[in-house]
């Protein structure tokens, strides 16, 4: 048994033992929020979903499809579906004797979540995918057992088993800090606070491009309330035009290009990373393509900011050689 194993049994073997005057219902409840917990650290949902056109979409279903008949291949694979992710977590659960379902919640959305049915009879939801951002960039899930576990209870359970020391630790409090800092700042100097502040960044090292843009997108909302702040989807290209990446922007709109400053979003930092005008024409030129709809109004208002620096560059490149 090598030490993570072991550590996994010895996690599970506390979960096992309960705690003082803990029901045989709540052991069963926090073992399936134990798995969901740990899935959510493993995996990550496939870009194409998000980012992808109409091809690219019907081809990554297709292969959730064969993923979730052919779960080995949804385990070996770090980015999944809906589709995939939730029946690799029914899987899972059925091992270990907890009884888990697939479900189509809403006949008119192809989307896939969970239920979970306890010895008990009691039924729980569980939707993974929509949580796996939370959990990768440690804030409260929201979709374990949504309107069936209260929200003290969770939070104990959440601490029981490690996911956070006490209800201080989720990401949710410190960005609340984020947003006192934020309050009085102008539209520039508070996306600038609000990306590079460690409390929006620490600790999300290599979350993939598809759970660092909900997350970031839910940071927006959050903290700065604002509908001037612009996030967009990147692709990277190479010389042939294949995507070979994904990444996404943030943006202010000052409405002044000399206070405009974007934000490029860096897996293997886990951050935000300021990138000039300048820079960004740069990268667009070596394969970058700015948003998934070039004619949106967020990518045409930052080319048109992109515009002003070469014009004005050109202006004083004129005026130097005169």
């Amino acid at each position: 048994m090598t030490e993570i194993e072991k550590k996994l049994y010895e996690e599970v073997e506390n979960i096992l033992n309960g705690e003082e005057g803990e029901t045989k219902e709540d052991i069963e409840i926090k073992l399936a929020l134990y798995v969901y917990i740990k899935l959510a650290k493993l995996k990550s949902c496939d870009e194409r979903i998000y980012f992808g056109n109409k091809q690219e979409i019907a081809r990554c279903i297709r292969e959730s499809k064969r993923d979730s008949v052919e779960i080995d291949r949804a385990v070996r694979k770090r980015k999944l579906t809906c589709i995939s992710l939730s029946h690799l977590y029914k899987k899972i659960l059925n091992s270990i004797g907890i009884k888990c379902d697939v479900v189509q919640e809403d006949l008119r959305d192809a989307h896939l979540n969970n239920l979970i049915t306890l010895k008990s009879g009691k039924k729980i939801t569980a939707d993974l995918q929509q949580d796996l951002y939370r959990i990768q960039a440690k804030m409260k899930p929201v979709f374990f057992g949504e309107n069936e576990i209260s929200k003290d209870k969770l939070t104990q359970m959440l601490i029981d088993i490690g996911y956070v020391d006490s209800k201080e630790d989720f990401r949710n409090n410190k960005l609340g800090k984020v947003k006192k800092k934020v309050k009085d700042l102008s539209l520039d100097e508070a996306l600038k606070e609000m990306l590079e502040s460690k409390e929006t960044y620490e600790g999300m090292e290599f979350m993939e491009a598809a759970e660092a843009y909900k997350y970031y997108n839910a940071v927006r909302v959050l903290v700065l309330e604002s509908e001037k702040i612009y996030q967009i989807p990147c692709f990277l290209k190479d010389e042939n035009g294949k995507k070979i990446g994904y990444t996404f922007c943030i943006y202010a709109d000052t409405g002044d290009y000399k206070k405009v400053m974007p934000y490029l979003y860096s897996k293997k930092r886990g951050k935000m990373i300021p990138t000039s005008l300048e820079l960004l024409a740069e990268l667009e030129n070596e394969g970058l393509q700015l948003g998934k709809d070039k004619s949106s109004k967020k990518v045409r208002r930052l080319k048109k900011y992109m515009k002003e620096l070469e014009k004005e560059r050109e202006k004083n490149y004129i005026e130097e050689e005169r």
